[in-house]
């Protein structure tokens, strides 16, 4: 009799594929032979419980049925946990790429776009199903399409990512600046791009940099101003600097005309410096007062103009500007007080390249040129003051000399001849005196006297007022005679150093340093205390100098160490500056307690010929 035999047991399908966290921790084992022990080990855990069998070979065939059955179960939970992982992932990666801020593509090699996430469409600014089937060069902006083909060649020819930048030229959007990043896939079928928006971070570099350019020129500028006192020339190399540092294509400044409402081009730099001879701009309410110079000077505020070619504005200058290429133009006012001296113009051919922090900057600028024409204009103004009070003390001092050579010469040919004449008839008077009263001829004496020292007097007077021997003799004989009777005079020795060959000069030189000796022993006298001086003379190929020194107890010095004018010097020190300003010379004075030096330089003149008249 054949052993009975138990039925198989039926093999149950499981009603849904279980979740991912419901698969026990068994793993498929790898190694040989694992996965048979693995499936002895359940099949050991499931027959704990059966009946022991009888028969062995059926023991060993159901064991082995059951063992691969258990095998089969354990790879199928295994592949079922392995899909669930996989479609985790995929919807993981979907997600990722998806909602992904970073655009990608995939393109084929002849840049055919394959796949493209929602970043990639948003950036391109299209549907996405409308970019699928492009060709991303079309995108490209045309000069950069051979460098793209370039990357995306080397993308495929090599393994290593590649990376560069293109410009993209999109419809109705900015020109975009792209980063991209392209490797190909092993088998080289296809190419993943990733694109980065460098836009806005270029734009960013490029104010930062226009702001730093414009940072040097700013201070460039105020530099100069320091140091020019010519306008014009400030100007001009204002502009020079706005061109050369800052960067600016072209620069002018224009200063404003009151009565014309004109502004009127002052200096200029840069390319097409005809342009401001093409145009007419002015700063009244007329079509070419609307532009950004005039509406800077109307109304004291920075203009600018970003689509000269288009803007209503700019419609005067429109075909020049967009023949030239200018795309950008800002404007700004130069104020000083509440006055509008005048306004910069400067020109770029990036649109939108004057940013508020620039604008700030330049009109930082445009106030410190406002106040620096304002100081050069006053001070010219002061130096025309100046050079007009110089021009009048000097016709005051050539008039003063002309009245005394006309009072002394008056009096010496009328009242001295008078005197003279009393004296001899008091003379003659003395002669018949004795039958006079002894009172009477007391008197007489005594009117002798007088009219002596009257007529002494006066001739003293005259020589003082005009030296008649300066015409006669020059300035060497006049200055012997004078030394000579102020030592008599005055008891002060003087010592007379004058330079061999020295001769005639012109009459107003001659004047002046006489006056200079007669001014300076003058205050020696009344004022140093000094027994001795000294005059000296010289002259060289350039220049004639005199020197007068004392060893008294000297002036009240400055600060500079050179004696000032004051109540001490009197008004006679000021005369010798304004004589010899006028003839391009120049005076020093230097004290101390061992004496005074005074020292006059006068620049070569040729030797008069023969008396002055």
């Amino acid at each position: 009799m054949k052993p009975k035999t138990k039925p198989m047991p039926k093999r149950s399908r499981p009603s849904r594929p279980p979740k991912a966290a419901e698969f026990r921790e068994t793993r498929v084992p790898k190694a040989p032979g694992a996965l048979r022990r693995a499936a002895e080990v359940r099949l050991s855990e499931k027959s704990a419980t059966r009946p022991p069998k009888t028969q062995a070979d059926q023991r060993r065939l159901q064991h082995e049925l059951e063992v691969h059955q258990v095998e089969l179960e354990i790879q199928n939970e295994e592949l079922r946990r392995t899909q669930v992982e996989l479609e985790t992932a995929l919807e993981h990666y979907a997600e990722f790429y998806e909602l992904s801020p970073a655009s990608y593509l995939t393109l084929k090699p002849d840049g055919t776009i394959l796949q493209a996430n929602l970043a990639a469409a948003s950036l391109a600014g299209i549907a996405r199903s409308r970019l699928l089937g492009r060709r991303f060069r079309v995108f490209v902006a045309d000069e950069a399409r051979a460098a793209f083909a370039d990357l995306l060649t080397r993308a495929f020819d090599t393994t290593a990512p590649q990376t560069g930048e293109v410009p993209l030229s999109l419809e109705g959007k900015p020109p975009l600046t792209i980063h991209l990043r392209a490797w190909a896939s092993k088998n080289q079928s296809e190419c993943r791009l990733v694109l980065t928006d460098l836009t806005e971070r270029k734009q960013a570099e490029e104010r930062l940099r226009d702001l730093n350019l414009m940072l040097r020129a700013s201070g460039a500028i105020n530099a100069l101003m320091v140091q020019e006192r010519d306008p014009q020339r400030l100007l001009s190399e204002a502009c020079a600097i706005l061109v050369e540092t800052r960067g600016c294509p072209f620069a002018w400044i224009g200063l404003v005309q009151p009565d014309s409402k004109r502004v009127v081009p002052m200096a200029s730099a840069g390319k097409e410096l005809s342009y401001l001879d093409r145009v007419t701009v002015t700063w009244d309410g007329t079509p070419t007062g609307r532009g950004p110079v005039g509406t800077a000077i109307r109304t004291g505020q920075p203009a600018t103009c970003h689509a000269p070619a288009t803007d209503p504005r700019f419609a005067p200058w429109a075909e020049e500007a967009r023949a030239i290429g200018f795309t950008s133009v800002a404007a700004i006012p130069m104020i000083y007080g509440s006055r509008v001296l005048g306004a910069i113009a400067v020109y770029s051919a990036r649109t939108g390249a004057f940013g508020g922090e620039e604008l700030k900057l330049l009109q930082e600028l445009a106030g410190n040129l406002a106040f620096a024409l304002r100081s050069i204009e006053q001070d010219q103004e002061r130096k025309r003051a100046e050079a007009a009070l110089q021009h009048l003390s000097a016709r005051l001092l050539q008039l003063r000399d002309e009245e005394r050579r006309h009072l002394a010469r008056e009096l010496h040919d009328s009242t001295v001849q008078d005197l003279a004449a009393v004296v001899v008839n008091l003379g003659f008077l003395r002669t018949v005196a004795r039958r006079l009263s002894p009172e009477a001829r007391k008197a007489l004496r005594d009117s002798i006297g007088l009219a002596s020292r009257a007529a002494t007097g006066l001739r003293t007077l005259t020589y003082l007022l005009h030296p008649p021997l300066l015409e006669e003799l020059g300035l060497i004989g006049a200055l012997r005679d004078f030394v000579d009777g102020f030592a008599r005079r005055s008891g002060i020795r003087v010592d007379l150093d004058l330079s061999p060959g020295l001769e005639r000069m012109p009459e107003e030189i001659e004047l002046t340093l006489f006056r200079i000796v007669q001014e300076s022993l003058a205050n020696i006298h009344r004022h140093s205390g000094s027994d001795s001086a000294s005059v000296g003379l010289s002259q060289t190929a350039e220049e004639i100098q005199l020197e007068v020194r004392d060893a008294g107890h000297g002036f009240v010095l400055g600060t500079s160490g050179i004696a000032e004018p004051g109540p001490l010097l009197g008004v006679g020190i000021t005369g010798m500056r304004e004589r010899l300003r006028e003839l391009g010379g120049r005076l020093k004075i230097t004290s101390n307690s061992s004496g005074t030096i005074v020292r006059a330089t006068l620049p070569h003149a040729q030797p008069a010929s023969g008396n002055p008249p």
